[in-house]
């Protein structure tokens, strides 16, 4: 089906197909709004702004309604007003601006809704939003001085009161912070199940509206994170990572550090530890199958390689075989 060229958020989020691609209901029509992005590059920003607001304002609502039955009741509403029929054209412009107020009263009402339950200074109209689609890596300086690695295929929002009112970003994706200290101001990431905040500190947060899994990591200082649909939260120490459910592990710091300049480097370290630190670069897991020998070290550095090119490398030098399988790497001895 041919669609045409959205211009505003409104009328992206008001499209059944782009509800139901947003939520990866359908996998033909994820394909087809896909390969349209690819048809129209200049319109990605717009639908990653609009996906972002509705996957919030689906989160937001799980506590309160559903988000299909909004919808269901906007639509007959919207269908009612394009049915019913008028002999003037002052009354069509009335039937338009009837059909306008409604969606738009429905849009108040799951904004006023999204924002009491995330407590996020964010506004979605006119956010600054820097996509990086193409570099695996890409350096970004706020205007607080402020730095924020972006992996690739991620996006951040920054309010427009950044720096002014606020220190809120939103984040779709993956990305490093360096925040400056700010004791006045402090410094928001907000994300469909998390809300993390700090004063002065690295950390890194990774969450893609396409995963259900969210993971913030801290390198230094302290953040709080807090679940967005609840009143839980969470202090988060060096070393630390936490996921959407509020749970901690132990992370490998060495290799997250690493992750910000591109460049992983091995100097004789056990095989088995090369392949965990490999696991936390690539958020993948690692299953290793066999025995690897103990007296064997690895030397290695790698610079912006991708996962294949490192266990294809490793393989051949270390002697193991893999193969790949959803989210879990198998190592084979």
């Amino acid at each position: 089906m041919e669609k045409k060229l959205y211009d505003t958020v409104t009328e992206l989020i008001a499209d059944e197909s782009f509800i139901r691609y947003c939520i990866a209901q359908e996998t033909d029509e994820v394909i087809e709004w896909e390969n349209w992005m690819i048809q129209h590059p200049e319109k990605r920003p717009l639908v990653l702004e609009a996906k972002s607001f509705l996957l919030q304002l689906n989160t937001a609502l799980d506590e309160e309604i559903q988000i299909q039955q909004a919808l269901d009741e906007f639509k007959i509403l919207f269908d009612h007003t394009h049915t019913t029929e008028f002999t003037t054209s002052k009354q069509g412009k009335r039937k338009w601006v009837l059909a306008s107020s409604i969606f738009a009263a429905v849009l108040t009402i799951l904004g006023v809704i999204y924002y009491k339950q995330t407590n996020i200074h964010y506004h979605a109209a006119n956010p600054t939003i820097i996509h990086n689609d193409q570099a695996l890596r890409k350096n970004i300086k706020l205007v607080d001085g402020s730095t924020v690695v972006l992996a690739k295929n991620s996006t951040i929002y920054i309010d427009p009161d950044y720096n002014s009112s606020n220190r809120s970003i939103r984040l779709d994706g993956e990305a490093w912070f360096n925040v400056v200290t700010n004791n006045k101001q402090p410094f928001t990431v907000g994300t469909s199940q998390l809300l993390t905040t700090v004063l002065g500190t690295n950390f890194m947060v990774r969450a893609f509206s396409k995963e259900k899994d969210e993971q913030v990591t801290l390198l230094s200082g302290k953040v709080k994170v807090k679940s967005t649909g609840s009143a839980r939260e969470t202090i988060l120490t060096p070393g630390e990572t936490v996921s959407q459910d509020l749970s901690k592990s132990i992370i490998d710091t060495l290799a997250l550090s690493q992750w910000t300049t591109g460049k992983l480097q091995f100097h004789h370290i056990p095989i088995a530890a090369a392949l965990k630190q490999i696991a936390v670069w690539h958020h993948v897991k690692i299953e290793i199958l066999g025995t690897p020998s103990v007296e064997a070290t690895m030397n290695a550095k790698f610079t912006n390689e991708s996962l294949p090119e490192m266990l294809d490398l490793l393989s051949f030098s270390a002697g193991f075989s893999y193969r790949v399988q959803s989210d879990t790497i198998f190592i084979q001895f």
